[in-house]
């Protein structure tokens, strides 16, 4: 890194330095430009008074000011000195006096007149002669419009627009003659600057002005000041759009005050006035909806640095120094004393023992019963030998026994892992292998082999008879390391478990209460599968605030008609989805006459980058002083949640990346590939630290190694969690992306990679890769994986899937996988997914316009799933999933049959099938 050393001496200067003058100045015009020519004399005054008198005003519009007292004329002169010249033709001449000091302000626009052409007229007013048509004007105007990506501005409340301006070197008023600071040497600081941002391939514009004339100079700033003229980013109507203005002015007199334009031209203008060759001032300027104050004032901290430091800065002394500026921006996060989670919820019983504590199909369970039947499960888990730290992977339907099952393990002092008996008996089998856990409770018959654990069926843990068995058996106490273990896509291609103590679930209950007003009052449903961590949330953010705990059948979550009068039957008030879901729930919504979902006052999103733009339709109905909508962003290694951001209406046609602040207890720091901090507005991982950091991956210590990191400056610990984002001003932080390849569909992260060495053990393949494709532009719900795959055998899609559903959850299946001859490279010798989309999986366009006829099932059946099919299709088996299902059954209510249902379409699933269903209804021939 080049530095800038001062002079020996210059200490003493550079600590009287104002480094940041901070002004928000009222945006005005990025054309109006302002020449100040100060203290005019008696003679000056004669010339200007006689010229007025007698010059055609046509080019010309002079005015005078004569003002009273010494604060009027510094008044008058600030306000002439901002004020923009508008759409005039003409230069403005405005003459300030009070007693025997006179000062005049030229104002023109750029393009009929520039400091040349200002000076030019003012020699012309005290008696030289010129023409107005000869004043040399700018080539600024001449551009296209440009950004710098880490300028990152908040959304502008402001009710107009404004500008920041930030003086960096201001030397006021001390002697200036030992200055060092030159062109090339600002320009390298700057440079330097702009790399640590990751900004170092941007095109600058450079204009020295000085009397003698002016230097403009465009290209590719380098980091040793230079600027390459011979790189241009070509940008429309062959003109450069300019990241970068650096302008320099030199006036050589302290007669003259330049101002080269009242509002930036330029996301990042730099502005450098002196004297006779002498820096006087450094600013930066940069408009209000190009990038946020903060971040600006960040900037131009790092520019001074990068000026007074010397050559000799390491690395590390940089790194040091961006740690420092960003250390206000990570917040605190000291845990408040906290109960356990049995301490909490033996409290939440005494409160409300009567209280509805579990709903399901069989019935309602009060929080006393609840707490009863748990301590059975506990005592008869300690009778067959559970101990303290014991594992038990819990297989079996979603109900309230699964529920009561897995707090019975706490009690035992355990740890829980909940697996979905619809999973392949292959990853059920390595689950139990992986986790060395002792028990395995389930009534799945199947009997695993290689793994060492005792079977318990759930009905012997769940009956209520023979309890003086199990009556003196004494329940340990709460021992730390209980809690549970979920079981995540691997990017080695194996699923590894995430061990979460119960300690985090009580810090992640704790940070939301009071924020999200959780209390006995509401209703909650346990909608998403146990094995997801979502559900963690859903089923403790519920018992441990004394609320209803509605659980949701599997079959009733896989089909949103049916969970959507779910919710009004139970008057649910929390109600937690990914965004793919609760944009198929609001089309359901949407179809009513009138709002049904009243009794809703939270909904949580999370699982997947939400889209606010969608939610327009749930807005039109709910009034958010009504309903509440956050999002929510959260990993299953840090605890579920992470962040949290309101959504308003005024969002609504912002396509956000934000995810919001840290919930309290969690916090957030970017970092750069080599895990330095990022500064506001740069790109770089994601770190999440503080209370929800779970105890890492079980038996991966490399894996632990790589992505629980302890900062050796601090001794505190982090979770890479491989995300990208930036971090703004006010603290939130936005969300860009992946940096491997999982992703997150309908809410389950996936790794593609897994996916990807699946198929590759299929016998005869020999290459294959997999991508994600939306077949709707920016519809998650429409996003689906696809394969493509060489191999010396033929394989259908539909024989690929089965042949998966045997060692992969159904999630995971590729909606397609398609057999190509060869896997077709860019020229950069890439994976030419586009290539492989278009020619292979090419989106079904249908050339109809017909609502009726032959046709208008296929036509609707191919466009919901992007490609084209044959009557004889089930919609399943060609990609559909239960939130296509919504978007298919729509369709067809409009087109079709108004009175359709979900379950008609699930038991009709092709479109024959479907036209003869509705032949046989139209003649009343329908048999169930």
């Amino acid at each position: 890194m080049q530095g800038i050393q001062p002079n020996k001496g210059e200490n003493d200067m550079v600590n009287q330095i104002n480094m940041l003058e901070t002004k928000d100045v009222v945006q005005t015009s990025t054309q109006t430009n302002v020449l100040v020519i100060k203290d005019l004399m008696q003679d000056e005054l004669k010339a200007f008074y006689d010229y007025a008198a007698n010059v055609n005003q046509h080019d010309l519009y002079l005015t005078f000011e004569q003002v009273a007292n010494a604060e009027m004329f510094e008044k008058y002169l600030q306000r002439e000195q901002v004020r923009p010249i508008g759409f005039i033709d003409k230069v403005r001449g405005t003459l300030i006096q009070h007693e025997n000091k006179a000062d005049l302000v030229l104002t023109a626009s750029l393009s009929k007149a520039n400091l040349f052409g200002l000076l030019k007229l003012y020699h012309n007013i005290i008696g030289r002669e010129i023409d107005m048509n000869d004043m040399e004007i700018s080539d600024e105007a001449i551009r296209t419009s440009a950004s710098v990506k880490w300028g990152v501005p908040l959304p502008a409340e402001r009710p107009v627009k404004q500008f920041h301006k930030y003086s960096i070197y201001q030397l006021k008023g001390e002697a200036v003659y030992k200055s060092t600071f030159q062109h090339q040497s600002i320009c390298a600081a700057l440079a330097t600057t702009l790399n640590i941002y990751n900004s170092d391939d941007l095109d600058v514009y450079f204009n020295k002005l000085t009397l003698a004339g002016q230097t403009v100079i465009k290209g590719k700033l380098h980091t040793d000041g230079t600027i390459n003229t011979e790189q241009h980013a070509e940008q429309k109507d062959n003109h450069i759009a300019y990241s970068i203005g650096i302008i320099c002015i030199d006036v050589d007199h302290e007669k003259y005050e330049y101002t080269p334009y009242l509002s930036p031209k330029y996301p990042l203008s730099v502005v450098v006035q002196e004297n006779a060759g002498i820096v006087q001032s450094l600013s930066l300027q940069a408009n209000a909806d190009m990038m946020d104050a903060e971040v600006l004032k960040q900037f131009g901290t790092m520019l001074e640095y990068v000026l007074t430091t010397s050559d000799s800065v390491s690395n590390s002394t940089m790194a040091s120094y961006v740690e420092e500026l960003m250390a206000p921006y990570i917040r605190e996060t000291n845990k408040s004393s906290q109960e356990n989670i049995l301490e909490r919820l033996k409290k939440i019983v005494q409160l409300y023992p009567h209280n509805i504590a579990l709903s399901d199909q069989q019935g309602n369970m009060t929080f006393e019963e609840l707490e009863q039947r748990s301590d059975i499960i506990a005592k008869r888990l300690i009778k067959e030998g559970f101990n303290a730290e014991d594992k038990a992977v819990i297989s079996v339907n979603q109900d309230h026994e699964l529920i009561l099952l897995m707090i019975g393990v706490i009690k035992a002092g355990g740890v829980y892992i909940p697996v979905d008996p619809n999973y392949p008996a292959e990853r059920i089998s390595f689950i139990l292998k992986d986790s060395a856990a002792q028990f395995f409770i389930s009534n799945l018959s199947h009997y695993f082999e290689d793994t060492n654990y005792i079977k318990i069926h759930p009905a012997e843990l769940l009956q209520q008879t023979k309890l003086e068995q199990i009556h003196d058996i004494p329940l340990p106490a709460y021992t730390p390391q209980s809690g549970y273990v979920i079981y995540t896509s691997g990017t080695s291609g194996v699923p590894k478990g995430v061990q979460v103590p119960c300690e985090n679930i009580i810090s992640l209950i704790e940070a939301t209460q009071k924020e999200f007003e959780l209390s006995a009052n509401d209703v909650w449903t346990m909608f998403h599968s146990s094995s997801f961590d979502f559900s963690v949330w859903e089923m403790w953010g519920s018992l441990l605030t004394g609320a209803k705990l509605v659980v949701v059948p599997r079959e009733t979550a896989t089909s949103l008609y049916d969970y959507y009068e779910l919710l009004i039957e139970h008057k649910v008030t929390v109600l937690n989805q990914t965004p793919s879901s609760f944009y198929a729930l609001q089309n359901i919504e949407s179809e009513q006459r009138t709002p049904r979902l009243n009794s809703i006052r939270l909904i949580i999103f999370g699982g997947e980058a939400l889209d606010n733009t969608k939610l327009k339709k749930w807005f039109q109905r709910y009034s958010s002083s009504k309903c509440r909508l956050v999002n929510m962003y959260g990993i299953t290694e840090t605890t579920v949640h992470v962040t949290h951001q309101n959504i308003l209406k005024k969002n609504l046609d912002i396509s956000s990346q934000s995810i919001g602040e840290p919930i309290k207890g969690w916090k957030i720091s970017i970092r750069d590939a080599d895990g330095a901090s990022c500064l506001l507005g740069v790109e770089g991982e994601i770190w999440v630290g503080g209370a929800g950091l779970s105890q890492g991956y079980l038996n991966r210590v490399e894996l632990n190694r790589e992505k629980f990191i302890i900062d050796e400056t601090s001794g505190e610990r982090w979770y890479k969690s491989g995300d990208l984002g930036r971090m703004k001003s006010d603290g939130s932080i936005d969300y860009l992306g992946r940096i491997d390849s999982q992703v997150k569909i309908r809410g389950y992260r996936i790794e593609l990679d897994e996916i990807k060495k699946q198929i590759s053990r299929v016998p005869g393949v020999r290459d294959v890769v997999v991508t994600v494709h939306n077949t709707e532009k920016h519809a998650d719900e429409h996003k689906q994986i696809l394969a493509f795959f060489e191999s010396n055998k033929a394989y259908s899609s539909n024989e690929m899937k089965e042949i998966l559903l045997q060692v992969m959850p159904s999630y995971m299946i590729p909606s397609n996988s398609v057999q190509v001859n060869e896997i077709p490279l860019t020229i950069n010798g890439k994976v030419d997914f586009k290539k492989l989309i278009n020619e292979q999986n090419e989106p079904y366009q249908s050339e109809k316009n017909s609502t009726s006829g032959e046709n208008v099932l296929l036509d609707i059946w191919s466009k919901i799933l992007g490609k084209p099919i044959t009557d004889e299709d089930s919609f399943f088996d060609c990609g559909g999933n239960s939130l296509l299902a919504v978007s298919l059954l729509s369709e067809l209510k409009q087109k079709v049959s108004p009175d359709l249902t979900l379950k008609e379409l699930y038991l009709h699933s092709s479109p024959n099938r479907m036209r003869t269903f509705l032949e046989q209804k139209e003649w009343g021939d329908v048999r169930v």
